[in-house]
Order: structure tokens, then sequence, then C-alpha cells
């Protein structure tokens, strides 16, 4: 059951770290970082344009998910990120 609840939040963080991926290339700073985080209102994701770290050769993203299932509560952490 615990699997079932946890299994979506990894798999829309593999969706969004394939996003990051192919258009870690070819944008500005300023167009990439718009990009990412209009992608992470469509995922649902709870990641702000404070967390979207882009420099000149890497973009990184750190957030977390928190799931409750009643007696047991977690934040799952990630940290997508690509090189540029």
């Amino acid at each position: 059951l615990v699997i079932a609840g946890l299994a979506p939040a990894y798999i829309t963080n593999f969706r969004f770290q394939s996003f990051v991926r192919e258009t870690a290339k070819g944008s500005t700073e300023a167009e990439l970082k718009d990009k990412l985080t209009a992608r992470a209102r469509e995922l649902a994701l709870p990641i702000s344009g404070d967390e979207v770290s882009v420099t000149r050769d890497r973009v990184e993203i750190r957030y977390a998910v928190h799931r409750d299932f009643g007696l047991y509560q977690v934040d799952l952490h990630f940290h997508p990120s690509a090189a540029r």
C-alpha cells in the first residue's frame, strides 16, 4: 500500500527529470528557468523559481513531496539536474 502511494511521486519526478535533460541546452538562463517552473506547474510539483538553479554549465532543482499515510508521513526529496 505504501509503495503504491509513493510510486506516483517517483514517476512524476522521472518525467520531470527527462524534461530537464531535454531542455537544458539551447535556452538562456531566464528562459530555461521559466520553462522548468511552467512544466513543474503542469506536473503539480511544488517547485518555485527559487528552487531552480541555472548556471552557465548546469541546471539543478531541489524539491520535496510530502506524503501522508495516516500514521506514517514521509517527505520525498528529489534533485533533478542536467549539464548544459
